[in-house]
């Protein structure tokens, strides 16, 4: 998860959060002030006052949940992936993420499968066959 602010009018600033993996940006609260004292605010509710925007930075983000890099779910525990189909997720048993991986494999090799009859038949296509007899 990456924490940042964007400017907005003089002394205002918006916390953004985006995750790593290309998720569109969103807006996590507001940082209003300038010099040596920044209010960070979440919503309707002000956070306090901060000597720095970094630090009203951080105390916006620390009320963030959890959000998994792998699979971005937002998990509802604090520091690990709770998305029962995450491989990321400790709680899951390895035999089941085997399972689980072993699962995904067959399933590229049907769709694998799948583009191969297809562009077989497109192939007989391009050489003049039909389906008719």
């Amino acid at each position: 998860m990456r924490f940042y602010t964007e400017r907005q009018a003089a002394g205002r600033f918006a916390a953004m959060a985006s995750m790593d993996s290309g998720q569109w940006p969103r807006r996590i609260g507001f940082i209003i002030g300038g010099r040596a004292t920044w209010l960070a605010e979440r919503g309707a509710e002000s956070l306090g006052y901060f000597k720095t925007r970094n630090a009203a930075l951080a105390a916006i983000a620390a009320l963030e949940p959890f959000i998994c890099e792998a699979c971005s779910y937002p998990s509802h525990a604090p520091h690990h992936c709770d998305n029962p189909a995450c491989l990321e997720n400790p709680t899951i048993p390895e035999s089941h993420k085997v399972k689980m991986r072993a699962a995904h494999a067959a399933h590229l090799a049907e769709l694998a499968a799948a583009d191969e009859r297809r562009a077989f038949k497109a192939r007989l296509s391009a050489d003049g066959f039909t389906a008719a007899f």
